[in-house]
């Protein structure tokens, strides 16, 4: 079956995937979503197939339907599962001029009626894949808009012989190899992390860990881009934690890795996905968290909090719009995040 709503078998993707369309439809009206909702096969088959098919619906207000583009605008990100590396894209872009689409913003207001439409496209050119076996967690953006995510694996065809005898050397050999050492902690903690001096990863007396895999992320609504000003956002998260993330030595007399954190056990990543309300970037921080509480043998969730000023990252965005910020981690997708950034001009300062 699929990861999500469409409820199609996973060939179902390279050619009748909109069997459901009506239906699902329906059950978008009927509960009176917004937003969006994907769907994608679980498996790909590496050699029958030569594309990964991604389903998607879009459900907005006729306002907004008159204010956004989505082949201008909707971002599809993908985490790889065993490297943690980010991928993002334009999900939908075409290179193509698109056509007016209607009246500008303001004029012949539609009214609070909804619209919802089908997008598809082939995640294996937008964001060039490697062909090969891999997993990834996929979502797409579009301005607030953030969808469910989804599993895809690259690899062999079920129906394929496969040796048990090579199956075990390599699941062997996989369990003996010897990960690289976890990146850096960053941001770096400030000296005088312990007085609440950001960037700090002490816990947040006022903010929940969540009781699932999840990040949950709070910032002022509104910053003032001008030296001296502060957007401090905090999080925090319960995530899983593999071998390749865990602070430990490397092979029998090897030193533990330095991370720039000595009481690291584990150091996670978090990427922040940063989109506008009007420009889609994508801007990207690459966090790496430093996890404190002790970790089992095996892997395991680990828990914990980060607090860092978003205007001390040279790569957070400055130009005053409205942004939203989205988290991924692993499998693990957050809501997007409002902060609006004026200048000094917008207030007559």
């Amino acid at each position: 079956m699929s990861n999500g709503r469409l409820r199609l078998i996973d060939d179902e993707f390279w050619g009748e995937y909109d069997r459901t369309r009506g239906e699902l439809i329906g059950e978008i009206a009927r509960d009176d979503l917004l937003g969006l909702v994907l769907d994608a096969p679980r498996r790909v088959s590496l050699g029958r197939r030569d594309s990964v098919p991604v389903v998607g619906f879009f459900a907005r207000t006729l306002r907004d339907d008159r204010k956004i583009r989505q082949e201008e605008r909707m971002l599809v990100a993908a985490v790889h599962q065993d490297t943690d590396e980010l991928s993002i894209g334009l999900a939908l872009d075409t290179g193509k001029v698109p056509a007016p689409s209607g009246p500008p913003p303001g004029m012949d207001d539609p009214g609070q009626g909804t619209t919802v439409n089908m997008f598809a496209f082939n995640l294996r050119p937008v964001l060039g894949l490697n062909w090969e076996p891999s997993r990834y967690s996929v979502a797409v953006l579009l301005r607030e808009f953030v969808s469910n995510g989804v599993t895809i694996e690259l690899g062999r065809d079920a129906t394929e012989y496969e040796d048990p005898a090579v199956a075990a050397f390599l699941a062997e050999q996989r369990e003996s190899a010897v990960p690289p050492p976890p990146p850096a902690v960053f941001p770096i903690p400030h000296a005088r992390a312990e007085s609440g001096q950001p960037p700090h990863y002490q816990p947040l007396s006022d903010m929940p860990v969540p009781e699932a895999p999840g990040i949950l992320m709070r910032a002022p609504r509104v910053v003032i881009a001008k030296a001296g000003s502060q957007c401090i956002l905090q999080g925090s998260y319960r995530l899983a934690v593999a071998r390749r993330h865990r602070v430990e030595s490397r092979g029998a007399g090897a030193p533990r890795p330095l991370v720039g954190d000595p009481r690291a056990q584990a150091v996670v990543p978090i990427h922040l996905v940063i989109t506008g309300s009007d420009l889609p970037g994508p801007w990207v921080i690459s966090l790496k968290v430093p996890v404190y509480q002790p970790l089992s043998p095996h892997p395991a969730e680990a828990s914990g909090h980060f607090t860092i000023d978003l205007l001390q990252i040279p790569d957070f965005p400055r130009t005053p719009m409205t942004y939203f910020l989205t988290a991924f981690s692993g499998q693990v997708v957050s809501e997007a995040l409002p902060i609006a950034v004026v200048s000094e001009q917008m207030i007559g300062v």
